[in-house]
């Protein structure tokens, strides 16, 4: 019977020294989950000291327990840093080591409740696994220097690189001169899918110029939303309105045609120009915003225009 109890006292007490070892585990660290692109999850581990630097010490405190700061989320993350919001509870100084004297003031906890922003910087952050630091001054009601320094720790990288095979450009994709792998944060080129090996950015060739045939183009299909008409009668089909317009401003092209479109983004002009709606297709709103004020717009509408700003704007037929 005794050796029996004493059997079951022996199994509670490591049940209690295991117990206490996971938990002391477990509160070293805060952990924060963020589910990234395609549905993978990153977890966050968090680590956080106080200083405290009143009387001219500098008084080191972790801040290991559960529920004396929360993170909230991210609020933005880029390829050179991330933002949290961290709301901190309330933290205390442990004064100096061996407690003989814990600085009376020093036990004062920093402002409860308090929501902080804290950025960490560094390089790579978008196709890169984590370990940053961030110092969070100015934390006191009185201002007098103390500081938490917060530490994350990311256990995988944002994005997972997408890989390219070696391929001519066409109208509507871009070419690379070699195999290659591309992180869709920062667009930057590697040899290898770790990014361990950065390509030079002539890898990526740039996408050919539409083929347009009255019109249409002949490599991809996509009809193009305007042509300049030269004065020698030719057509220069462009895909977009705002391409052709450019064309217009800065040749001697006379004139703007526009043949197909379907957004609903207003049309701005900007300097002296004639543009002509054709039949059948129909314009939100066409702005007028010249800075010179000799500017000559001309509008011909064979088709729609829902509004025209200002309503006095250029000559119109």
């Amino acid at each position: 019977m005794k050796k029996r109890l004493f059997r079951n006292l022996l199994i509670l007490g490591l049940l209690l020294v295991a117990l206490t070892a996971a938990v002391s585990a477990a509160s070293a660290y805060y952990s924060y989950k963020e589910n990234a692109i395609g549905g993978r999850t990153i977890n966050f581990s968090f680590d956080a000291k106080y200083h405290c630097t009143l009387h001219g010490d500098n008084i080191v405190t972790p801040v290991n327990s559960l529920g004396l700061y929360v993170v909230q989320g991210i609020t933005s993350w880029t390829s050179e840093q991330i933002t949290f919001q961290i709301k901190v509870n309330s933290v205390y100084c442990q004064g100096r080591e061996g407690g003989s004297d814990v600085h009376g003031e020093h036990t004062n906890s920093i402002i409860e409740n308090d929501t902080q922003t804290v950025t960490f910087t560094g390089s790579c952050l978008c196709h890169k696994a984590f370990n940053l630091t961030k110092e969070v001054t100015q934390i006191m009601a009185n201002d007098r220097g103390d500081a938490l320094e917060f530490t994350v720790t990311a256990d995988k990288p944002r994005h997972t690189l997408t890989k390219h095979l070696q391929a001519d450009s066409t109208c509507t994709e871009y070419g690379y001169s070699e195999d290659c792998y591309e992180c869709p944060g920062c667009k930057k080129l590697f040899k290898d899918q770790n990014a361990e090996q950065e390509l030079p950015a002539s890898v990526r060739r740039v996408m050919t110029p539409h083929n347009y045939v009255n019109g249409v183009c002949q490599g991809c299909a996509a009809t193009g939303e305007a042509y300049t008409l030269s004065s020698d009668g030719s057509k220069n089909y462009h895909t977009t309105v705002e391409e052709a317009l450019t064309a217009t401003y800065t040749s001697q092209d006379p004139s703007v045609w526009i043949t197909h479109y379907e957004r609903p983004t207003d049309i701005t002009l900007t300097n002296s120009c004639n543009v002509y709606v054709c039949n059948g297709v129909t314009i939100p709103k066409i702005c007028t915003s010249a800075s010179d004020p000799q500017a000559a717009i001309n509008i011909t509408n064979h088709g729609t225009i829902d509004t025209i700003t200002p309503a006095n704007s250029g000559t119109q037929s």
